[in-house]
């Protein structure tokens, strides 16, 4: 017999609520489609989701990274974005302006910011093993008589020595000889400013399937991929040269997010697929993309059903986790948010960010999340937990 309270609460649902919410499982649709005016999490499949904690940067609250777990209640706050968890409480790296490294407690120790040349742009990593942080920066330098936006590659210890630096204004005829064509400098609304290239993705490679067939692949070598130009390319680090690249074959700005190549040797993607056209007549639609370097196929892909449902003109990012699924971030689809989709595009946990700006009431448009590992995250909690690899 139910309780009267559950009957209400049935009573109250809208028409239909299990079907679509169903439906919208079975034909990869985001919950959060039917019912918009939900927040947090809307939907966690615990057996098929990845465990662990949800690092959250929204882009227009720089300095500003959450820690959620996996029901969306906000652990932490604190200072940086892209931040990274060192193992065993040794600290933080992360960026804001430019790079820095906080203690266990999350207190600043050291800082390089605007005054010392940093701009942080887009992207960062670590290679905990040698202690380093790279990250995409910008900087200005006079082109054809325009100043304009440089992107650069730096790599940085975590005592705040820089180790590694490689600019795209030292290899334009490199790049133009890919792309035989001039490169374009474009003017970018969003910033107020020309810029060249603007590379959104860095990845320093670690091992992978591939290194022993093909050289560029070689561990230690850095990936890294211009929006602007569909072209995803790799940098030898020894010499700065570029010695591999893939265009990829689109008619319109795929504006790939977080290239990045996977341990089985393919290179993953979030790709926005922005065309003004498309989008005027309602056609456009965004994906995330799979590939196979050797062959240039697409051995796998999320794209939403139908395909338009699903469209982020800017930003965004896929990540592939431990188990298998892909962690997708939407920034302008709705409300920002994430959601985690398996390989056969169910979705089995979806977040929508219920925070919002003060003085507008908008939705804050979500730049990234990140699924991190709970060993790596609960000696910065004070959970005394140990944990075997």
């Amino acid at each position: 017999m139910y309780k009267w309270w559950l009957a209400a609460l049935l009573a109250a649902l809208p028409a239909g609520y299990f079907n679509n919410y169903y439906s919208s499982l079975k034909n990869r649709r985001a919950p959060s489609e039917f019912f918009p005016g939900i927040r947090g999490v809307v939907h966690y499949d615990r057996w098929r989701a990845q465990d662990g904690y949800n690092l959250v940067t929204n882009f227009v609250r720089p300095g500003n990274c959450r820690l959620l777990n996996m029901e969306g209640k906000t652990l932490r706050v604190f200072t940086g974005t892209f931040c990274h968890f060192l193992s065993g409480g040794r600290g933080v790296v992360g960026l804001l302006q430019g790079p820095i490294f906080m203690n266990k407690q999350l207190d600043i120790e050291w800082r390089r910011g605007e005054e010392d040349g940093y701009l942080q742009h887009h992207d960062s990593g670590i290679d905990e093993a040698n202690e380093t942080i790279y990250f995409l920066n910008n900087t200005y330098r006079q082109i054809r008589h325009r100043r304009t936006t440089i992107n650069q590659i730096i790599e940085m210890s975590f005592k705040g020595e820089r180790l590694f630096e490689w600019s795209v204004a030292d290899h334009l005829e490199e790049l133009e000889a890919i792309l035989q064509r001039c490169v374009a400098i474009q003017f970018d609304d969003t910033i107020q400013e020309h810029i060249v290239t603007h590379l959104n993705s860095v990845q320093v490679l670690g091992p992978n399937v591939l290194e022993k067939r093909i050289p560029a692949f070689k561990r230690g070598n850095i990936l890294t991929a211009s929006d602007r130009h569909n072209l995803i390319f790799i940098i030898e680090r020894s010499t700065g040269k570029i010695i591999w690249h893939y265009l990829i074959n689109r008619q319109f700005d795929t504006g790939e997010h977080t290239t990045r190549l996977l341990e089985n040797g393919h290179i993953l993607y979030f790709a926005n697929n922005r065309n003004p056209g498309a989008y005027r007549r309602n056609q456009a639609y965004s994906e995330v993309v799979e590939m196979d370097p050797e062959t240039g196929a697409t051995v796998w892909r999320y794209r939403a059903d139908p395909p338009t449902s699903f469209y982020n003109p800017f930003w965004g990012s896929a990540l592939r986790l431990e188990n298998g699924n892909t962690l997708i971030t939407h920034t302008f689809t709705g409300a920002g948010g994430a959601f985690e989709v398996t390989r056969d595009g169910r979705i089995v946990w979806e977040w929508i960010d219920p925070e919002r700006d003060g003085k507008t009431g908008r939705p804050l448009p979500v730049f990234r999340v990140e699924r991190i590992p709970k060993y790596m995250v609960d000696p910065y909690l004070n959970k005394n937990i140990f944990y075997v690899q």
